[in-house]
């Protein structure tokens, strides 16, 4: 439904939809039964639906996290109850790369606040601050 906001997919997604039904309707829509022409309509809905409104899979719920990081979490997903070697040495790599991400992200975060401080804008560094700690309650 998110996607749907955006007026470009929005309008895909319609022009799709309509493309479909035409296609439906000129096919002698009229000689079908009404079970058949509903199951028409019903998977050329859900077929566009699957194309143009799919979930992306990857979804960053922390600030800190890479797509390389979701990548290895969406290659260990699959490895689960398979392959348990292959699945401990991804995991591994996942915590060894989150840990990289979020030393790099803190580092960020305290060079912007350096800045800050170096320029004498206490009032930013005051506001970055409380944003800051904040975030990192939400992760706790």
């Amino acid at each position: 439904m998110q996607k749907l906001k955006q007026h470009t997919v929005f309008q895909q997604t319609k022009d799709r939809i309509n493309t479909e039904l035409k296609t439906i309707s000129e096919k002698n829509a009229s000689d079908l039964e009404l079970e058949d022409l509903w199951d028409k309509i019903k998977s050329s809905l859900t077929s566009v639906a699957e194309k143009e409104l799919k979930p992306d899979k990857r979804i960053k719920k922390q600030e800190w996290m890479t797509n390389t990081i979701l990548e290895l979490m969406e290659e260990r997903r699959q490895h689960r109850n398979k392959n348990n070697d292959k699945y401990k040495e991804l995991h591994r790599r996942i915590l060894h790369a989150i840990k990289e991400a979020k030393e790099r992200w803190m580092q960020e975060k305290c060079d912007e606040m350096e800045i800050l401080q170096a320029k004498h804008d206490t009032f930013n560094l005051h506001k970055k601050n409380q944003r800051n700690n904040r975030n990192t309650e939400k992760e706790n």
